[in-house]
């Protein structure tokens, strides 16, 4: 079942109805409220409903610094006390949440999820469907691979550069 977000209220259907809802007039965004465990789900239904260019909307907490120069993709959310600086790129579909902080010309690749209080430096690059857990450091200038989970509290120091790999510790390594 899905939850369409309307002014007001929410309808349930199928990811099947919601084409025939949106061009019913039914709602005038919509947005993906699925988590981190199904990054395989989330991006095949943002994948499908842009295609049938249903506009996704962004939501940002009032209490989130965002940088002017920043970018945030749609479908979005980012939440409360997140600090984005200058010339970051949050990409499509992302979830940044609680006291997360993305450093100046950093970019977070679609459909992402950073959990609370992560910490990313500047000039670094999350890959697509990535996840980086609680409390997690990135130091700045890292590159990590797309469908790669750091795991809460790791503190990653260097490029992760194959991806379906979990990397946990200080220094962050992978998980067997």
């Amino acid at each position: 079942m899905w939850i369409i977000i309307l002014f007001g209220g929410g309808v349930f259907c199928s990811d099947n109805e919601v084409v025939t809802l949106y061009e019913q007039g039914a709602f005038d965004y919509l947005f993906i409220g699925i988590g981190y465990a199904r990054f395989d789900l989330r991006k095949k239904l943002y994948d499908k409903f842009s295609q049938k260019q249903i506009p996704f909307v962004t939501i940002i907490h009032p209490a989130a610094v965002v940088s002017p120069s920043a970018k945030i993709g749609e479908g979005s959310f980012i939440g409360p006390n997140v600090v984005i600086n200058k010339e970051a790129e949050i990409c499509n579909n992302v979830v940044i949440n609680s006291s997360v902080l993305v450093e100046h010309n950093t970019i977070v690749g679609n459909h992402s999820y950073i959990a609370g209080r992560a910490a990313i430096a500047g000039y670094s690059r999350i890959g697509e469907c990535s996840f980086i857990g609680l409390n997690s450091t990135i130091k700045d200038h890292i590159a990590i691979a797309d469908y790669t989970t750091v795991g809460c509290a790791a503190n990653v120091v260097k490029d992760i550069e194959e991806s379906n790999h979990t990397y946990i510790g200080n220094p962050a390594k992978q998980f067997k």
